[in-house]
């Protein structure tokens, strides 16, 4: 079985045993961030709200700490725009960077949640896998 359907069937097991019910702790906290952060001036409400607010939801759900996620925003739109954009050159190696720079921030982040679970859903995969890594390795 690959990796990647053993960390689905895993997922898929958390949601059916009903082990997490998905919920952010301060959901009027993260849109009045991303509320206040829209100003007086003319701006793109899509990009407001349909980017800024799903994001920093999804993040909270993931346990990433709210002092990290400007910056995993960043690493985000980095792989969006070298997924889907046509960056020049000078810029795919820019981004490039901000990858390699993401996978080791996201080694780090499972590393601190096995040491430290908390109470979002990467933790739970984590408690779910059991050391196990015929379930799921954590790299995956």
């Amino acid at each position: 079985m690959s990796g990647d359907q053993q960390v689905e069937d895993l997922d898929g097991d958390l949601v059916q045993r009903g082990d997490r019910v998905v919920t952010v702790s301060r959901p009027d906290e993260i849109a009045r961030v991303v509320v206040t952060g829209i100003g007086d001036e003319r701006v793109d409400l899509v990009d407001q709200l349909l980017w800024d607010l799903p994001l920093l939801v999804i993040l909270e759900l993931l346990g990433v700490p709210r002092d990290e996620t400007d910056l995993v925003k960043q690493w985000a739109e980095s792989r969006l725009m070298l997924t889907w954009g046509h960056p020049l050159k000078e810029e795919q190696i820019r981004l490039t960077s901000h990858l390699v720079s993401y996978f080791n921030y996201s080694t780090d982040f499972v590393n601190r949640l096995v040491v430290d679970p908390g109470d979002n859903y990467t933790s739970d995969l984590i408690r779910a896998r059991d050391g196990d890594d015929s379930i799921a390795t954590l790299n995956e």
